[in-house]
C-alpha cells in the first residue's frame, strides 16, 4: 500500500453505535453517580440508569463530533474555556501575528525575514489587495 492511497478509517478507534469506548465508560461512570445522589434502590432505577449512560454517552460523542479534529478540538475547546493553555500546542512565534492579522509588533531589525525585506513584500500585496477590494466597490 505505497502507491499513495489511503484506507479511510484505517486508524480510527473502536467505537459502538458511532460512540468511542472512553464515551461509554464515563456514561456509566456518570449513572453510578447519579444513582448514588438520586434513587435509593439500583434495581427500582435501573431505567433511568441506562437512560443516564446512553444520554451521556451519545452527549459527549455528539461534542467530540462537532470539531474537526475530534477529541483533540474537544480537550482544546474545554482547556481554553476553563482559561488553562491546552496540551500540545506550541508558543507563538515572533512572526505570529504577522501572519494572523492580530495587531502588528515590531519585529527585530537583526532578524533574517527583515534582512530579506519579507516585511516590505506583505506589506505591498497588502496594498494591491486594498486596491482591489475599493475597484470592485
Amino acid at each position: 500500500m505505497d502507491n499513495g492511497d489511503v484506507i479511510p478509517n484505517l486508524d480510527a478507534p473502536w467505537d459502538f453505535l458511532s460512540t468511542r469506548i472512553q464515551e461509554w465508560i464515563i456514561g456509566a461512570i456518570v449513572g453510578l453517580i447519579v444513582n448514588e445522589l438520586f434513587f435509593t434502590s439500583a434495581a427500582s432505577s435501573m431505567p433511568f440508569i441506562f437512560i443516564t449512560i446512553v444520554l451521556t454517552a451519545y452527549g459527549l460523542s455528539c461534542a467530540r463530533r462537532k470539531f474537526a479534529d475530534g477529541s483533540r478540538g474537544f480537550v482544546n475547546y474545554c482547556c481554553v474555556k476553563m482559561g488553562i493553555i491546552p496540551p500540545g500546542i506550541p508558543a507563538p512565534s515572533e512572526l505570529q501575528p504577522v501572519w494572523s492579522g492580530a495587531p502588528m509588533r515590531r519585529i527585530k531589525s537583526d532578524t533574517l525575514y527583515m534582512q530579506l525585506g519579507f516585511d516590505e513584500f506583505f506589506l505591498e500585496r497588502k496594498e494591491e489587495k486594498l486596491k482591489q477590494q475599493e475597484g470592485r466597490l
